[in-house]
Parts: C-alpha cells; structure tokens; sequence
C-alpha cells in the first residue's frame, strides 16, 4: 500500500495537546508519566501514568488540559491503515501491516473491545 506505515515515538512536554482534528490513522498513546485530560469524539477522558488511550480513524481527538507544573510523557504508535480508509478494517489493518487476514481480524477484535 502506497504511504502505509508504522511510527512511534515519546512526547515530553508541559503543555496539552492540539485544537481538535479528525484523525485517519490508528493512534495507541501511552501515559507514560503525569496526568492530562484529553477529549474523543467531545467526550473528554482523565488519563492518569499508565493509562492507554486508543483512538481510532475517523475519530476527533484534542488534547483539553494538562498541569504545566507537572511533566507530561506520552509514548505513541501510529498505524497507517491507508489514505482511502474512513474506519479502521481488517483489509486496510492487513495490508498496512503486512500481516494475514486471520490475525489483522482478532487484532480488529481486540482493539474494538476496549472501552472508548
């Protein structure tokens, strides 16, 4: 697939995170250390060390405050399921990660089943 791609890194900063954009990638965040709040889709979510945050393609994501007192560390993985994809599919999943159907469906699965 043209553009596909994996990504990650570490985010320290002091500041929260963006005005609110529609994203077309998968995005796993990890709180690594500190505290935020962050909102998808207008609901706004408290994330505290250790905690994951999942948003999908096709999802609005902002980050809404953090303490500037405090340090905040988010380590990220960004998942190219391709430029046509409106939602994250099995198809877009496999094909970007180079892996069978079989296993890009059960990684659908779980990742559908976590809490939003």
């Amino acid at each position: 697939m043209k553009g596909s791609f994996i990504r990650s890194g570490v985010l320290t900063t002091r500041q929260s995170g963006s005005q609110p954009r529609q994203v077309s990638d998968l995005f796993l965040n990890h709180i690594a250390k500190g505290r935020t709040r962050w909102s998808l889709d207008g609901r706004a979510w408290l994330l505290r060390e250790g905690d994951f945050f999942l948003v999908l393609p096709g999802q609005t994501f902002s980050g809404v405050e953090s303490s500037e007192s405090a340090l905040l560390q988010v380590e990220w993985l960004e998942i190219s399921v391709g430029s046509q994809a409106k939602a994250l599919t099995e198809d877009a999943l496999a094909e970007s990660l180079r892996c069978h159907r079989e296993d890009a469906e059960e990684i659908v699965r779980k990742l559908l089943s976590l809490p939003r």
